[in-house]
């Protein structure tokens, strides 16, 4: 007679040991017991991280059950993942199943926190340019920042026949000159590198 996790106390079928419900959650037991069997078989302890050695996806997080074993790892030794929020590994290693090191953030502080472009951007304090990101000279637009001065000086250009004038003066001159030199000409002083203007295109 196979064991039985639970004792059903509603009526039933005699044929039955149990009722459909109390059926379902045993089901639904014996599945925790034998996944954290099949866990603890891919897990390498160390006196730090909880080393993950079963499969892994692209970006190195382990995968177990569908989905990621450090969420399935917070899921089942704390609690359940809300809607919105995702695992942050603090010790910064992405095998870690270690419960102790993983915490629950918002995508928005999980990507600060990853030391990507996100964060590099969130935390400049003046723009490529060299201006300031301050109340005066930043706009905000679909959650970025953009510099005021950067964008004064674009709708100048965009809006100044002077500027077009000696351009087309200069890509005139250079319509024979195909060199590196003749590029810099088109160019101005202000480009190291190839010209991303070709030959030909109109401003």
């Amino acid at each position: 007679m196979r064991p039985q996790f639970i004792t059903c106390t509603h009526p039933h079928s005699p044929l039955a040991e149990m009722c459909r419900a109390c059926r379902n959650k045993e089901r639904h037991i014996v599945a925790l017991i034998f996944s954290e069997q099949r866990f603890w078989k891919h897990v390498s302890k160390t006196p730090y991280c909880w080393l993950w050695q079963g499969a892994l996806n692209n970006s190195g997080y382990g995968s177990f059950r569908g989905v990621g074993a450090h969420r399935w790892a917070y899921e089942h030794f704390r609690d359940a993942i809300p809607a919105g929020f995702e695992i942050d590994h603090l010790c910064r290693n992405k095998a870690c199943v270690n419960p102790d090191h993983l915490e629950l953030v918002s995508h928005r502080e999980n990507s600060l926190r990853s030391g990507g472009w996100a964060m590099r951007h969130a935390t400049a304090t003046h723009c490529p340019a060299g201006h300031p990101y301050d109340v005066t000279n930043t706009n905000h637009r679909r959650g970025r920042r953009y510099c005021r001065e950067c964008d004064r000086i674009r709708d100048k250009r965009r809006h100044d026949a002077a500027y077009w004038r000696e351009y087309r003066q200069k890509r005139k001159a250079t319509m024979l000159d195909t060199s590196e030199s003749g590029y810099a000409a088109l160019c101005g002083e202000q480009t190291s590198g190839p010209c991303p203007v070709e030959v030909g295109e109109n401003p």
